[in-house]
């Protein structure tokens, strides 16, 4: 074979590189337009379904889950096809092509039809990783947990008791913490003993066992208390106190939520820094603060194996955690 009619390396390099990078640029490069197109507009769908996916999930949470893992799964699959058909379908170096202006032309539709989806939903919600640093939300969320959230979700929808927000910190807008909503505007929030009084009703609270903490660094098992809390729109969720007794903030005064501001709880009731606690720097959230809503945990780990290798980390996995819905 003559050398001039095989593709040259950096040929193959920057048709894999560009096919990576945007899938169907690649073929496009080759010269091969109705492939580009095909890898371009099933990549683009596939985006199309994770972004639109944020709009579904206050109907059909676990098929929205599915939904999400199909798209990103399937979009994975076709960068890495679209790369790889990239580099095997190179042309070859004998080839003639088009001019340069028409080449960058159609390399410019390219990338922006792929960027379709994005500036489609350029001021829509967007799903959000987070992970979770502390135990203020056990059992809800663990130390170790990688959870999604809707970022945006609230400027669609009002806030509810018993979402569970992200919100940037009143003190210091630049920290993220997450808690749940409990109290609106116009609520009256007061503790006794451990009991949320809202607007002078205590909440219902039903006990479910005991709450095991068995990742503490030197593998002691702490246990808690756990109860499901009943607020008065029917939300159900569990809480955690320390068996031990009252505790610091389990008596607190009576808060008043002002308008346009929200009263925030951890789960885990005798260790979390939130709106009744006056060092926290949390107070009442202003609507304007609100991020997001959490959702699920997509990924878990018990953070006892450093990561590095997988047959170092892999043990850690907490696999019953992965994909759960948070509520």
């Amino acid at each position: 074979m003559n050398l001039d009619s095989r593709p040259r390396l950096r040929t193959r390099i920057w048709a894999f590189l560009l096919a990576f990078i945007t899938p169907g640029l690649g073929q496009a490069f080759n010269g091969e337009y109705r492939r580009g197109i095909a890898f371009g507009v099933v990549t683009a769908v596939a985006l199309l379904a994770i972004n639109a996916s944020v709009f579904a999930w206050p109907f059909w949470p676990r098929p929205v889950m599915d939904l999400l893992a199909l798209a990103v799964v399937a979009s994975l699959v076709l960068i890495v096809w679209a790369a790889v058909d990239g580099w095997r379908r190179a042309r070859p170096a004998g080839v003639p092509r088009p001019g340069r202006v028409k080449r960058y032309l159609v390399y410019a539709a390219f990338i922006l039809g792929w960027q379709a989806p994005d500036l489609l939903f350029y001021n829509a919600p967007s799903w959000k990783p987070y992970s979770v640093p502390s135990g203020s939300m056990r059992p809800t969320l663990e130390i170790g947990d990688n959870f999604f959230d809707i970022d945006g979700y609230f400027q669609r929808n009002p806030p509810q008791r018993g979402d569970i927000a992200t919100f940037h910190l009143p003190s210091d807008p630049s920290i993220i913490f997450v808690k749940r909503i409990i109290g609106l505007p116009g609520d009256r929030i007061q503790l006794k003993h451990g009991v949320v009084y809202l607007n002078d009703e205590p909440l219902g609270q039903e006990r479910r066992g005991d709450y095991h903490d068995a990742a503490l660094p030197n593998g002691a098992d702490n246990m808690y208390e756990q109860y499901d809390e009943i607020l008065p729109n029917g939300v159900r969720h569990l809480i955690i106190n320390d068996p031990a007794g009252d505790q610091p903030l389990d008596n607190t005064e009576v808060f008043s939520v002002p308008p346009g501001h929200y009263f925030m709880l951890g789960d885990n009731r005798d260790n979390s820094a939130d709106s009744r606690d006056p060092q926290s720097g949390v107070g009442y959230v202003p609507e304007a603060l609100l991020v997001g809503k959490a959702t699920f945990v997509y990924f878990s780990t018990n953070q006892r194996h450093p990561i590095g290798t997988v047959l170092s980390w892999l043990p850690s996995i907490r696999w019953s955690r992965v994909w759960l819905s948070v509520s």
